[in-house]
């Protein structure tokens, strides 16, 4: 029996170097957990967006930081999380816009061989995306409404989407639209100034029109209009500045847009194509990437002047091999909605 106790003894301090070891490791791939927004989640719109995290064990909520958008994948001093609840709040018109795609991730400060960050001194998350959504608008006059006192100049406004933000509104006898949706031949262009009585509302006053159908739209200005360089253009209104006259028929028909199926390699562009048909030349698209129920990708396109048996497209890098399903839904300024139609997408591996 004496001559096994050496062996028992090695035996023992190896199991608790392994354990020890094991513990050491677990500790060192255990990264800080972006907790909210979810991945691929809709955000409704508000003042701001709060942003939930859970910290390494024994760490503590004030050693975080959120890095947002183009910051996401390089150490980022941003906003720092609050102790003891692992939240911090960002305001949108500051660093986030409505109506578009953002990703966050949370950075430490750390040292040693367990952090994982691009440089020393870093630990991260993984990343999330979430869409920030956009907010229910309202319009006064409403669509279709009357002016029968043309003596007093006529006031539009809507409800501000973004502080900060800067609009204009258009008036126009016709309601044809260019390019960016829109409208082409404004008789008035009008910029909006935030109202005295209502702060979260702009407005504008018009004079001079003559009786008749007019029709109206706000503007919101590039500035304020996400990662998009260009205006984004809001529904097209009707106006009757005329008691005795009748107005033109109700937009009552949806768009109809068909996904295409497309097949493509891991990690390269992939081509997601869709047409739509709108027989009032506007209308939004809602893109998505679905792998089995999931939603892996959103995109939300606005459309201007949409021509017969155009074919639009947005890019994509799919980063593992399987079968997808683009789905697309679509929406025009009368709020009339398509049904959402799906395609396959394959993403098949180079085979040798």
């Amino acid at each position: 029996m004496k001559p096994q106790r050496p062996t028992l003894f090695a035996t023992l301090l190896l199991t608790l170097l392994v354990l020890g070891g094991t513990s050491v490791a677990q500790a060192a791939l255990t990264p800080p957990k972006a907790v909210s927004p979810a991945m691929n989640e809709s955000v409704p719109f508000g003042d701001a967006v709060v942003f939930a995290m859970t910290p390494e064990p024994g760490r503590l909520c004030s050693e975080y930081f959120v890095a947002l958008d183009k910051h996401a994948d390089e150490p980022h001093v941003g906003p720092r999380f609050e102790h003891p609840s692992c939240s911090v709040v960002v305001a949108l018109g500051s660093e986030l816009r409505a109506d578009a795609e953002h990703t966050w991730r949370v950075w430490r400060n750390c040292t040693g061989p367990a952090c994982n960050g691009p440089g020393d001194g870093w630990h991260r998350s993984a990343r999330r995306t979430f869409h920030l959504d956009g907010p229910v608008i309202r319009t006064i006059p409403k669509d279709g409404d009357r002016v029968r006192d043309l003596a007093f100049p006529i006031e539009l406004s809507m409800n501000a989407l973004v502080a900060g933000s800067s609009f204009e509104i258009r008036v126009s006898s016709t309601s044809t639209l260019d390019a960016l949706g829109k409208l082409a031949q404004p008789a008035r262009v009008v910029p909006a100034s935030p109202s005295a009585s209502e702060p979260n509302s702009h407005l504008a006053l018009i004079t001079g029109l003559e009786p008749g159908v007019y029709y109206w739209q706000w503007v919101r200005k590039a500035s304020a209009c996400g990662s998009s360089a260009t205006d984004c253009p809001g529904p097209v209104l009707r106006l009757l500045l005329d008691p005795s006259g009748t107005l033109p028929a109700l937009d009552v028909t949806a768009p109809r847009v068909r996904p295409l199926s497309a097949k493509g390699r891991p990690g390269k562009k992939l081509k997601l194509r869709y047409s739509v048909l709108e027989d009032q030349g506007q209308g939004q698209v809602t893109v998505w990437i679905y792998k089995g129920s999931k939603a892996r990708k959103r995109w939300r396109i606005w459309l201007g002047r949409v021509e017969p048996r155009k074919v639009f497209h947005v890019m994509w890098r799919p980063r593992k091999a399987g079968r997808y399903r683009l789905c697309t839904r679509a929406r025009d300024g009368a709020k009339n909605t398509s049904k959402k139609r799906c395609a396959r997408v394959t993403v098949a591996a180079r085979t040798a």
